[in-house]
């Protein structure tokens, strides 16, 4: 399999191997609760302000279509695994939203009915879910690199961050696939980045990447799963200003790969800054 005109071989074969043990199933409500938080308290205003100060992805779809110039709106979920939140929205939305879904991964996960969670199966108790009418345009392609066909009004990634061969120019593209003014909102465990073995620094290298979103005035919020300033980032959500293009100056010098399951990553950079376009 290509990707991107790569011959991944082997490599692929052992991301199949990685993923397919993970968690590939979520729901919207679980989306909501990874992304959104607990509490309409913990929603960032300028994702407030999409909601009607709901704790929602659904009440943020809902408001892009009254604001969308005709009426569609794109939610993109980058990677998507098996694509159930997007299966869900577009059945619980029908006839209420012009919603076009898309699925970025490397591997296309069929949606499944047996194997559920509980509480996804009360989730999506109901719901002809696994419907072709409600799948996903699904796109084979590296999330750090792909090039959506159509800009996207909101963007998702969820748990898929710290596998990626790049977090921040995986996020530095994410960006720069939204329509302008669009949102990306990330979840899960951010990943270990540290800088290489050069001058100790005070800051990691995802400090400094958040410092130039400051420096470049983009809005964007973080948050913790709990709220003491030990326990790691857990939650990223910027918007994007106007059609301006995100140009990422990092380098991973190198990637390191726990010996565990989760096969989690720790990346070493060189430095970090942005320049917008």
């Amino acid at each position: 399999m290509d990707i991107h005109g790569e011959a991944w071989g082997d490599q692929l074969k052992e991301l199949y191997a990685v993923h397919s043990i993970k968690e590939r199933s979520r729901t919207m409500q679980e989306y909501d609760g990874e992304i959104m938080g607990g509490a309409p308290s913990d929603v960032p205003p300028f994702i407030a302000e999409r909601t009607d100060g709901a704790n929602s992805i659904t009440r943020i779809l809902q408001y892009m279509g009254r604001t969308s110039l005709d009426g569609a709106v794109h939610w993109a979920d980058m990677p998507g695994g098996r694509g159930h939140a997007l299966r869900q929205a577009a059945a619980q939305l029908e006839g209420q939203l012009d919603l076009q879904t898309t699925n970025v991964d490397l591997f296309e996960w069929p949606p499944i009915t047996k194997g559920l969670h509980p509480h996804q199966k009360t989730h999506l108790k109901g719901l002809d879910y696994t419907n072709p009418r409600y799948a996903p345009r699904y796109v084979a392609a590296d999330v750090g690199t792909v090039k959506l066909e159509q800009a996207a009004d909101l963007i998702t990634m969820v748990y898929g961050l710290q596998y990626l061969h790049d977090p921040l120019h995986s996020i530095a593209n994410a960006y720069n696939q939204l329509k302008p003014d669009g949102l990306l909102l990330i979840a899960g465990t951010m990943p270990d980045m540290y800088y290489d073995s050069g001058p100790i620094r005070a800051s990691s290298p995802f400090d400094d990447f958040l410092s130039e979103l400051d420096r470049k005035r983009i809005a964007y919020a973080t948050a913790r799963f709990l709220p003491v300033s030990a326990y790691p980032i857990n939650r990223l959500a910027i918007s994007r200003i106007g059609d301006t293009v995100m140009h990422l100056n990092a380098a991973v010098e190198s990637v390191r790969v726990n010996n565990l399951d989760n096969k989690d990553t720790t990346y070493e950079f060189g430095s970090v800054s942005l320049e917008l376009q």
